[in-house]
C-alpha cells in the first residue's frame, strides 16, 4: 500500500509541555478534511502501535523517551483513507552525547581591551547535527552568564569576543 501513495512528506517534531507535538504540512494539491496518525514504539519487546483521527494538521503523543517510534500520517477524505498524500519519519527519542575535551586554544586582548578567545572540543559521534545546537554558556566571574546556541560545522570550534574588565563594572 505504501508503494501507492507515492513520496512521503516530513513529520516535523517538537516539545509540548510533557508531550511530543506532531506536525506536517499538506500539499494544496491533496485535498484532506481529516488525518490519520499511527506511531508504533519498535524498541519495545513487543512494538505497540497507536492511531489517532485528528481534522488538524498537528497531533500531541506522549513522549516516550529512549525509545524508537516509526510516525505516519495519512489524509482522510469522507471518513475513508485517500491515496493524494502522505507523510512518514522515524525518530530515535535518546539523549544527544555531551560534549567532551572543551578546551581554549587561543586567547588574546586588543587595545581597546576585548578578548577573543577561541575554543574548541571533542566532536561527538553519530550526532545528527541538523537537529542538536552545541550551546556554550560563559561568564566573567559571576557577573552574567550568557548562551550561545552555537550552529557549527562540525570539526570547528568557535570564537567569543568579550569586553574587559570595564564591561564589568
Amino acid at each position: 500500500m505504501l508503494r501507492e501513495l507515492g513520496e512521503a512528506s516530513w513529520i516535523s517534531i517538537s516539545d509540548d509541555g510533557h508531550l511530543m507535538r506532531l506536525n506536517w504540512t499538506l500539499p494544496e494539491s491533496a485535498l484532506c478534511d481529516a488525518f490519520l496518525v499511527n506511531y508504533t514504539v519498535t524498541t519495545l519487546t513487543r512494538p505497540k502501535s497507536f492511531s489517532i483521527a485528528t481534522a488538524d494538521d498537528f497531533s500531541l503523543i506522549k513522549f516516550f523517551a529512549n525509545h524508537t517510534l516509526d510516525m505516519r500520517v495519512f489524509c482522510m477524505i469522507a471518513g475513508s483513507l485517500s491515496k493524494t498524500w502522505w507523510a512518514h519519519r522515524v525518530v530515535h527519542l535518546t539523549n544527544p552525547m555531551p560534549v567532551r575535551g572543551a578546551r581554549v586554544t587561543s586567547s588574546t586582548t586588543d587595545e581597546f581591551y576585548v578578548s577573543r578567545i577561541t575554543i574548541d572540543w571533542e566532536w561527538p559521534p553519530h550526532n545528527d547535527f541538523d537537529l542538536f545546537e552545541i550551546v556554550v554558556s560563559y561568564g566573567i566571574e559571576e557577573v552574567s552568564i550568557r548562551e550561545i546556541p552555537e550552529k557549527t560545522v562540525q570539526g570547528q570550534g568557535m570564537e567569543l569576543s568579550i569586553l574587559g574588565m570595564s564591561h564589568c563594572v
